[in-house]
């Protein structure tokens, strides 16, 4: 015995075909050319506690930020290197990250030595080894929760997957950041 209510789900469909509207173009390449980006947002100056502030600079590596692989990474470094000086002046904190490599035998651990020389750690400021979420390697904790916390930095930023301030690697791109 057919029942009516077996043909709602398909008059539903019918209508929303009768009245879906074709679109000019098949794919978004052709209308790529059409396409308007957004305006750019407005620069605001912000105040920042340097007691309370912290910089994770991420990933600046020699094998990744050179003029063969990333030539805009090469140009950023004086950049960087103006921000890092001016944080250390004014006493914010500034963490590094290592990423470990996923495959050891092609592409070795990186090491603190490692970093851009204008962009590599100064002292003893604090240097955390994860993938994506700098705050955890897999199931561990990489302490840099703790190193925020020791320091009276209130973590206001969170990776998601990577990037805060600055990323040679691939993977880093798009960087995404959350409110914690």
């Amino acid at each position: 015995m057919f029942k009516i209510r077996h043909l709602l789900p398909l008059a539903a469909l019918a209508a929303v075909l009768g009245y879906a509207v074709p679109s000019s173009a098949e794919t978004i390449i052709d209308e790529w050319a059409t396409v308007k980006a957004p305006s750019p947002p407005e620069l605001k100056s912000v105040t920042l506690d340097p007691k309370t502030t912290a910089i994770l600079v991420v990933d600046m590596l020699k094998q990744t930020c050179n003029e063969q692989r990333r030539p805009r990474c090469v140009a950023a470094i004086p950049k960087i290197e103006k921000l890092l000086a001016a944080a250390r002046a004014n006493g914010v904190t500034v963490i590094y990250s290592l990423f470990p490599s996923p495959s050891p035998a092609t592409f070795p651990n990186p090491v603190i030595g490692d970093y851009v020389p204008a962009l590599a750690p100064k002292g003893d400021e604090p240097v955390v080894t994860a993938y994506v979420d700098k705050f955890m390697l897999g199931d561990k904790d990489t302490g840099l929760q703790k190193i925020l916390k020791d320091k009276g930095s209130r973590p206001s930023f969170r990776l998601v997957p990577r990037r805060i301030m600055a990323s040679s690697s691939r993977q880093s791109w798009p960087h995404c950041v959350a409110l914690t």
